[in-house]
């Protein structure tokens, strides 16, 4: 297979809001522990959505392509 031109990106999308905190038990069964969970991370974290976005651009921009190996937040 010669003549495939492949690129690889390093993607960070940074902290995103995900409900993976219902896998850690201390933070699910303990209200105040939920409640100072929410607060000190809400500053912090993006919607799943725009979190996605870096990773949607290294994959459809054409502007790119020429730009491998290279690190995106």
């Amino acid at each position: 297979m010669t003549g495939i031109q492949v690129t690889t990106y390093a993607v960070d999308p940074g902290m995103v809001y995900t409900e993976i905190n219902r896998h850690f038990p201390i933070v699910h069964d303990y209200a105040i522990v939920r409640i100072l969970y929410y607060y000190i991370r809400w500053p912090y974290t993006k919607e799943p959505w725009n979190g996605a976005q870096t990773t949607i651009c290294c994959a459809v921009d054409s502007s790119l392509a020429s730009e491998s190996g290279k690190y995106y937040r």
